[in-house]
């Protein structure tokens, strides 16, 4: 046990280490000449960090403004300060939005309420400490109030319009945080997990006192029941949960899968029994105004679970109350619920039966998706948008639907997503953890061990992806059928290593395994053959048989031409091949034919800048320069440098090689 328990905190330790000032909630700022001179205020700060989980002191007002606006926007500080620095300090400050609340703390109250009273972002005016601390803290209980000046998790998916490339964008962003979403709602919770969240929260609260007893609290008597009064507290669970979803913190969101998974049990138990009408005050900027007002009939992903009420005056008040910064707008949001449309991520009905919220709510699960109907400025300058909780069988979710726990291709999907965006450090530690949680020698097993051969496979690391990509074909061939198309895609994926390698003859062996199996399963005419004989025709050509890379290529170009249409990129893909074969070969005339055949193809149906265009100019280039027409040859020279320019960083081979041809044949002309 003791070695379980170090084990632990020590991974808990590199984790808080790493995601420490990620995780900061509700940051409070204390500025005072003295307050790291005055024995009273030393003892203050003690007092403050026994109970609050970040405090930052300043003794000088200039570099307490460069840190306040050095905070993001979308944080929430809580500011203190003496009666004199507040005095220049607050005119310079209290318009940003991150300044949530601000407290004086000085010795005469009556003198600061004067010049006090234009700010309305200061809460109190206070000359006793404990008065202080006791309205920080009642502050910070006030979740329903708290909650409307916090920022709103969502993300937007919408039909292309005139700017689609934010569009695009924001439809992503969509796309991951739903499978994401999707993956932490679907993964079965493992023991450990419950364990560890409390070993690096102990780690990261060990000095103060309150969070300590209540992590202590939950330790000991958490139970599954108890999930929604968890959340609903004012403590570490809900700070912490909330500011993982914002930052999409991974590792940690994997550790809130039970804590999670309750809740989502304890919303289907309490779940609304007919439709419901809910309201939900929020503070708004006026971009994310204008990005609701572009979006009429489209998506919206709530990224958080939603607390909303189901009193609408009860929201107005709570909205009314809190102070404007310059750019944000007072927002209603109405929503239509059907429990029926809601059996996947279901809301449900929390009573006024604790001590922690003093209203009756509706609480949405995590990611639920709503489709905008209309949003409209009224007469007193507040928004209100009208929203509809979608179908779990809407048309417009069928990409995200994944109603199966046991679906792992589903959960696969994350990790690809994260891959295709970039993230392969993330895709590769999520792909890890799925092999510590799943059943040994099952499909998905072998699924994950593939995508970590491809993820190597695109880091250079050659012979860990062979190793990744032996171990998924090992465990293919103990569950699969030998016709299966996956081995035949673990045979070309390996094929592919030890091409990189040079291992040429390994190399042919792999890709004939792969087009035997395709050949058996497709028949000689399927599309995917072109690929397989593609594949061949690069081992030939590395071994310098051209007459039999010739035959591949062209076996791949006829398999083309009848399965795909007569301007598809593969068919310019397969006549560049051609070319570069009869190239090789010293036949230029062919070559060169081949070439215009590609160049025509690929500059009708791919991007002007693609790096295929740039493999025809580089070989029409060399073509011309062995024909001794130099003019021609730079001319093309240069067209394969402009692409490569704009898409290549500078050290890349290709950008080196095509300075050579160009610095070669400039001497020549």
């Amino acid at each position: 046990m003791l070695k379980t328990y170090h084990r632990l905190k020590e991974a808990a330790i590199k984790l808080v280490k790493q995601e420490d000032e990620n995780l900061v909630t509700y940051p409070l700022i204390w500025l005072d000449s003295l307050v790291n001179i005055s024995q009273e205020n030393i003892d203050g700060q003690q007092l403050i960090r026994s109970s609050i989980d970040h405090l930052i002191t300043f003794d000088n007002v200039d570099k307490c403004e460069e840190h306040i606006r050095s905070i993001s926007s979308d944080e929430r500080i809580l500011l203190i300060t003496s009666g004199r620095l507040g005095r220049e300090l607050i005119p310079r400050i209290h318009q940003l939005r991150q300044v949530s609340s601000i407290y004086i703390y000085c010795l005469d109250k009556l003198a600061n309420e004067q010049w006090a009273k234009q700010y309305t972002k200061i809460k109190h005016i206070v000359t006793k400490f404990t008065e202080l601390i006791t309205n920080i803290r009642t502050q910070r209980s006030q979740r329903s109030h708290n909650e409307v000046n916090e920022l709103l998790l969502i993300d937007i998916f919408q039909s292309t319009t005139s700017h689609q490339q934010t569009d695009n964008i924001s439809n992503a962003h969509f796309i991951y945080s739903q499978l994401l979403i999707n993956v932490l709602l679907q993964m079965i919770p493992i023991n450990t997990d419950k364990n560890k969240l409390i070993v690096l929260c102990k780690e990261k609260y060990h000095d103060i006192d309150n969070e300590m007893k209540l992590i202590q609290e939950f330790e000991n008597n958490y139970s599954s029941n108890d999930a929604i009064y968890w959340y609903m507290r004012d403590s570490f669970i809900y700070r912490v949960l909330n500011k993982a979803l914002q930052i999409q913190n991974i590792d940690l969101l994997f550790l809130f899968r039970f804590f999670i998974h309750d809740i989502r049990q304890a919303l289907k138990q309490n779940k609304c029994t007919s439709s419901i009408q809910v309201y939900r005050s929020q503070l708004m900027t006026k971009e994310q105004i204008d990005l609701l007002k572009n979006c009429i009939g489209g998506l919206i992903s709530i990224n958080s679970f939603f607390s909303t009420s189901i009193h609408r005056d009860l929201a107005l008040l709570f909205l009314n109350e809190l102070p404007l910064s310059d750019d944000t707008e007072r927002v209603l949001f109405e929503i239509t619920a059907d429990p029926e449309c809601a059996l996947l991520k279901p809301f449900g009905f929390i009573k006024s039966n604790n001590s922690f919220r003093q209203t009756e709510e509706v609480i949405f699960t995590l990611g639920s998706i709503f489709r905008l109907i209309n949003i409209q400025q009224q007469s007193d300058g507040m928004w209100t948008v009208q929203l509809t909780l979608c179908a779990d069988n809407d048309d417009q979710l069928k990409p995200f639907k994944t109603n199966d726990k046991h679906n792992h291709s589903n959960i696969l999907s994350f990790g690809n997503c994260l891959k295709k965006i970039g993230k392969l450090n993330d895709a590769e530690k999520f792909y890890l953890r799925l092999l510590n949680e799943l059943p040994n020698n099952s499909q998905t097993i072998a699924d994950c061990y593939y995508a970590l051969g491809c993820i190597a496979m695109e880091k250079n690391m050659y012979d860990l992806s062979l190793k990744w990509h032996l171990r998924s074909l090992d465990i293919k061939l103990k569950i699969l059928k030998e016709d299966d198309l996956t081995i035949a895609d673990s045979h070309s994926a390996i094929g592919q290593i030890y091409l990189k390698k040079h291992d040429y003859k390994q190399a042919l062996s792999s890709y004939l395994r792969a087009l035997n199996i395709t050949m058996q399963v497709k028949g000689e005419k399927h599309p995917s053959l072109a690929i397989c004989y593609t594949n061949l025709g690069g081992v030939y050509q590395k071994q310098e048989n051209y007459t039999h890379a010739l035959e591949c290529y062209r076996t791949a170009l006829a398999i083309r031409q009848k399965t795909s249409s007569v301007d598809h990129p593969d068919l310019g893909i397969s006549y560049n091949n051609i070319a570069i074969v009869y190239s090789c070969c010293a036949q230029y005339d062919l070559a060169l034919e081949n070439y215009n055949m590609a160049l025509k193809i690929l500059q009708n149906t791919l991007p002007p800048l693609h790096p295929e265009i740039a493999v025809s100019y580089c070989g029409l280039g060399l073509i011309f320069e062995q024909k001794g027409e130099f003019d021609k040859a730079y001319s093309y020279y240069e067209k394969t440098a402009v692409i490569y320019r704009q898409t290549l960083p500078n050290t890349h081979p290709d950008i080196i090689r095509i300075e050579q041809h160009i610095q070669r044949i400039s001497s020549k002309l």
